[in-house]
């Protein structure tokens, strides 16, 4: 049995090679590098999968997180200072999309096994300045919409969906993530179920004035030339990369069946292990972008996994973004799970490449590692 690194991304990318290279040479040769038919196809694409009207493609999954924020502010519905719910146990980039935009991120705590936002910590964490509510998908699972929208209106929120990490997710209603709150975010970061070959992302919503403002924002504050109507930036998602995202979409639901068989062979053999596993909602669809338990010991299991097993494991995240330097000082809360999941959680490989006898080599040494419950 041979090694297995945790996310072979050059394999990953070998099924594609071919519509790839035709993708990039269409590309070259029709001389149009930026807001071109290949962007205009692939935002119209992608808003066709999510369930969504519109869908504007920008240069990352930051920036679609922080030009909502600032579409926002333009429309008059958040100001300077007001104050965004996020979930203690994220990437930074959601507290950085936040900072930047001139708002307070405001931790909130999760609830595991889902590794989820908590609504009743975010019930807590609300003062008079809270205007809106992050929802992160984190790791592929669905974050409880239903439930973070019935607060949200009940509290006269926003809600900002982070679908980063959960392309082609469903709830148990059968909607994609992308089309549940006032608007998404995503990125095609390459490592995500749909990566580019660099840096991408896009926002997705119902509503046609928001959108419009967006494509203005991405775009130096511009509809026109040389017209500029708000203060912009320079965000685009180019044409090579809307074309490699046009190629990889038309297959997306193979690879999202892999990462579900693959997750549900972890989750049908480790359930009798002293580890937790990961919870999906009854009926929800994950992308489950990444597979992550948790397990006392957390480095020494990592150890024994590549000495002994040769297999790779990464840790998604080691520091709650409340905790870095960069982050800028708001209200402290304490957030006790997100801490512990913090200190504990693992992540095991996870992909479309994954093969079946490479699943039961992590899973047999997952066995020999965790004792039984």
């Amino acid at each position: 049995m041979g090694p297995i690194p945790f996310l072979p991304l050059r394999e990953i990318n070998l099924p594609y090679e071919n519509t790839i290279s035709e993708a990039l040479a269409r590309v070259r040769e029709s001389g149009i590098y930026l807001l071109g038919d290949e962007l205009h196809a692939f935002e119209t694409e992608w808003a066709t999968y999510c369930g969504t009207r519109f869908a504007i493609g920008v240069g990352s999954g930051l920036d679609a997180l922080w030009i909502v924020l600032e579409a926002w502010k333009e429309l008059g519905y958040l100001k300077l200072g007001d104050e965004v719910l996020v979930p203690a146990q994220t990437y930074f980039a959601c507290f950085l999309a936040v900072q930047r935009a001139g708002l307070v991120p405001i931790p909130v705590d999760i609830q595991l096994p889902t590794a989820q936002i908590d609504l009743a910590d975010a019930e807590r964490a609300l003062s008079a300045r809270t205007k809106a509510i992050m929802a992160v998908h984190l790791y592929g699972l669905v974050a409880p919409m239903r439930e973070i929208r019935e607060f949200a209106s009940a509290k006269g929120l926003l809600v900002l969906e982070d679908g980063a990490q959960a392309h082609g997710a469903r709830d148990a209603s059968g909607a994609c993530v992308g089309a549940m709150g006032d608007a998404a975010a995503f990125s095609f970061y390459p490592t995500k179920v749909l990566g580019c070959m660099g840096d991408g992302g896009a926002i997705t919503t119902d509503d046609q004035d928001f959108a419009d403002l967006v494509r203005k924002i991405r775009n130096y504050g511009t509809s026109s030339k040389y017209h500029h109507e708000v203060t912009g930036f320079n965000s685009r998602l180019d044409e090579f990369q809307a074309a490699i995202l046009r190629t990889k979409l038309a297959a997306i639901e193979h690879t999202l069946e892999r990462h579900r068989a693959v997750a549900g062979h972890y989750l049908e053999a480790l359930s009798q292990r002293e580890l937790t596993l990961p919870a999906p909602r009854p009926g929800e669809l994950p992308a489950w972008h990444l597979f992550v338990v948790t397990v006392p010991s957390r480095e020494r299991f990592r150890e024994r996994l590549v000495s002994e097993f040769q297999i790779e494991t990464m840790v998604h995240y080691p520091i709650l973004p409340s905790d870095q330097p960069a982050c800028l000082p708001a209200r402290s809360r304490a957030t006790p799970t997100a801490e512990r999941h913090s200190q504990e959680c693992v992540s095991l490989p996870c992909h479309a490449m994954l093969l079946d006898s490479q699943v039961s080599q992590v899973i047999q040494a997952v066995q020999n590692l965790i004792p039984p419950k």
